[in-house]
């Protein structure tokens, strides 16, 4: 199977859904790269590299001259940016990543200063809240990075704790200068029923110290649920209460996932529980809540009195535009009784799809529908499973409310066998289906020097692309040393990586020794199958390292001083079809980055590295 016949079914169906945006571009930069002259090709003896080295013959590659007596080219054909992280044992900004940006896309002298960190502290005010006994309160104080670039330095930051004598201001996070998004929550468990997290929206933090202080001394909005049986009957007019009844309430957001209200918790019958609302949370006299907003109940981890709650009981994701909203103010749920659930305890298997071999897997179910004790079932409810399917049997154990469930095996990710799903019923007196996994499915390639010679020593990467997409399934970044291998019959190597991977998409990176005088490799978005008898691998063919692109200089602090044994990375900025960007402020949307090269300054701060002028299977003279 080659690389064109691989994305060939899936690639127009997805040209514009993100985070996979680049498949405009896709066609090129799949292509297998086919040897260019210019360089030739010598070993390096002695050095505990043997293997293709770059050195100028009679011409360089298009966009290279000869520097030093090895081919180099003076720019890149894409934008790219650098990231600097000091060690954790730096005295300053540890372990702190911070972005250089580079406009022109070019190599050189480039020496990196580092701005001075802003220093963010947060602290709770709270007067109404007295059940921490006079101590302060703890918080939790979270800053995601706005415009951050997926696949780039990890854009959330996050801490907890409370303040102390020596740290009256609260807790605290060294992060670079920039815009974040943040978020400031209580962390006492008693504090989150009276006062809910505090989303501050985006706030811009310049170098120095910055102080956040959340206060809560006006009155906030709430909002009542009403909780009603399966037959719309208040389940405080159901006679006796039943303690295993133990439920938790709470406001999603559903942009960002965070609480944005109280926690409230019923006991027993209990009909009504009361919100409060964090300011951020919109309301409006025509439309009380935004639609941006979910209503989430679970059971409850808290006995209910000396009573421990229902073991298997769902929870709820409530739409707002679906609560039957009253004045404004309150809202009506229908909840399945913790008694009236019906309990489902079997157990399933994992197979190999071809030779039925147990499969040691962890598995994961997720509710669709479930069934209410009269039949009809709901949309609303959900449950979820984790277990464990064991290496002997392949079976997994599963107790859940009745309905039907969409199953993901995750087999080891060293194991042969794929990630895979299926669509399973839950009902008493009733097997389980065997959820058959396929195998993986084999990728080859063979990374050369642009004369043609292959590498015998290095590391291929491959790394999963994220798909979220409705029933899309996880795929898992491997790596694997190169191993030099001949197909049967063949005069020459045919191949010095071979990985086995699930179906998905992939960025293919090639770590070459630096010894060499090449640059990494990157084959981006590369769409992996799923194996067939007619077309049992994915061949990438011979992939070609481009001519390096040379990038040296000094770290320093903001003080001038030389930051020893940083880690410097250089990241390709791949654009998505209609993306924006600003190479000289770091600032792009529907875009992602992928790590081209790394390195660590001296002691006396000093870096060199190169990153490639193109990516695999792109000829220079037809990039942009």
């Amino acid at each position: 199977m080659s690389v064109n016949d691989a994305k060939h079914a899936k690639r127009e169906s997805r040209v514009e859904r993100p985070p996979r945006a680049l498949r405009g571009l896709a066609t090129a930069l799949l292509l297998a790269a086919s040897a260019s002259a210019g360089c030739s090709v010598s070993a390096l003896e002695g050095a505990g590299y043997v293997g293709p080295t770059n050195a100028c013959s009679d011409a360089c590659a298009a966009g290279a001259s000869c520097v030093d007596g090895a081919c180099v080219a003076a720019k890149t054909s894409y934008p790219f940016f650098l990231e600097i992280t000091p060690p954790t044992t730096a005295h300053f900004a540890p372990n702190t990543t911070f972005a250089h940006c580079i406009g022109e896309q070019s190599g050189g002298e480039r020496n990196l200063d580092l701005p001075a960190p802003a220093i963010v502290f947060a602290r709770i005010e709270a007067t109404a809240v007295t059940c921490t006994n006079g101590k302060p309160l703890g918080a939790s104080l979270r800053l995601v990075r706005a415009g951050a670039i997926p696949g780039a330095a990890p854009g959330t930051f996050e801490v907890q704790g409370a303040p102390t004598e020596t740290t009256p201001d609260g807790v605290s996070l060294s992060v670079p200068p920039g815009t974040y998004d943040v978020y400031v929550a209580p962390t006492d468990d008693c504090a989150i029923e009276q006062i809910p997290p505090y989303p501050l929206g985006t706030r811009t933090f310049g170098s120095g110290a910055q102080k956040l202080v959340v206060s809560y001394q006006t009155s906030l909005p709430q909002f009542a649920v009403n909780l009603v049986d399966e037959t719309a009957t208040p389940l405080v007019a159901l006679g006796a209460s039943d303690p295993t009844e133990a439920r938790e309430l709470s406001l999603v957001a559903k942009s960002t996932g965070n609480v944005v209200s109280t926690v409230a918790r019923t006991c027993g019958h209990e009909s009504t529980a009361t919100l409060t609302l964090a300011p951020a949370v919109a309301r409006d006299p025509n439309d009380p809540l935004t639609h941006d907003y979910t209503l989430r109940i679970a059971p409850s981890k808290a006995a209910c009195g000396t009573v421990t709650p229902a073991r298997v009981q769902p929870s709820y994701d409530v739409e707002f535009a679906g609560l039957s909203v009253d004045g404004g103010s309150s809202g009506t749920v229908a909840v399945q009784r913790a008694s009236k659930v019906t309990t489902v305890s079997a157990f399933g298997d994992v197979r190999a799809i071809v030779s039925s071999t147990p499969v040691a897997a962890s598995v994961v179910l997720r509710s669709t529908a479930l069934v209410m004790p009269n039949g009809a079932k709901f949309g609303t409810p959900f449950f979820v499973v984790n277990t464990e399917a064991d290496s002997t049997s392949g079976k997994y154990f599963v107790e859940a409310p009745a309905g039907t469930y969409h199953a993901v095996a995750v087999p080891d990710v060293a194991s042969a066998y794929a990630v895979w799903a299926a669509e399973l019923t839950l009902a008493r007196n009733q097997s389980i289906a065997t959820i058959t996994v396929p195998p993986k499915a084999p990728v080859q390639g063979l990374v050369i020097a642009p004369g043609g010679a292959s590498f015998k020593i290095g590391t291929i990467d491959a790394l999963a692309m994220l798909d979220t997409s409705a029933g899309a399934l996880p795929n898992r970044s491997q790596s694997s040393p190169f191993a030099l291998a001949k197909d049967a019959g063949a005069a020459d190597y045919t191949r010095n990586f071979s990985l086995s991977l699930d179906r998905g998409s992939y960025d293919f990176v090639a770590r070459v020794p630096e010894a060499s005088g090449y640059p990494w490799l990157l084959l981006p978005l590369v769409d992996v199958p799923q194996p067939t008898t007619s077309n049992p691998h994915l061949a990438l063919g011979s992939l070609t390292v481009a001519s390096p692109v040379r990038l040296s200089g000094v770290v320093r602090d903001p003080n001038g001083d030389p930051v020893s044994h940083a880690t410097v990375r250089a990241r390709a900025v791949l654009l998505g079809t209609g993306a924006k960007s600003d190479p000289s402020t770091c600032s792009y949307t529907n875009a992602r980055a992928v790590a081209i090269a790394e390195t660590q300054t001296d002691e006396s701060g000093a870096y060199s590295l190169v990153v490639p002028a193109d990516f695999a299977g792109v000829p220079r003279s037809t990039t942009p």
